[in-house]
C-alpha cells in the first residue's frame, strides 16, 4: 500500500513543503535521502522508488518537531532513526496508515 505524504504539514505553527528532488540541494547532504531546509520550510525527498519515502518523510518530521519543541535536543541521526522508525512501526501496527 502506498501511503500518501502530504505536500504541506504544521509542526507548530510553521508550514512545511514538501519536495522531491533528484539530489538534496545542499552539498553537504547530497548524500541523504532526505532534508529538511529549516529557514524556507522545505522538506526534500529524493526520488528513490526503492526507498520507503513515509518512512523518510517521518524521520524529516521528527527533525522539524526536534527543532521546534525540543531546541535541536535530538543530537545524533540514529537517535532521530530509531524514533522515526518505532513511529512508523506503530502506525502500521495500529493502521493509522
Amino acid at each position: 500500500m502506498k501511503i500518501k505524504i502530504p505536500d504541506v504539514i504544521t509542526v507548530g505553527g510553521y508550514l512545511f513543503q514538501t519536495r522531491y528532488v533528484d539530489k538534496i540541494p545542499f552539498p553537504k547532504y547530497k548524500d541523504c535521502d532526505g532534508y529538511v531546509d529549516f529557514p524556507n520550510g522545505i522538506i526534500y525527498l529524493k526520488k528513490n522508488p526503492e526507498a520507503n519515502q513515509f518512512q523518510i518523510f517521518l524521520h524529516e518530521i521528527i527533525h522539524c518537531i526536534d527543532r521546534i519543541y525540543n531546541a535541536d535536543e535530538l543530537k545524533s541521526e540514529e537517535e532521530v532513526e530509531r524514533i522515526s522508525q518505532g513511529l512508523f512501526q506503530v502506525g502500521k501496527s495500529c493502521e493509522w496508515f
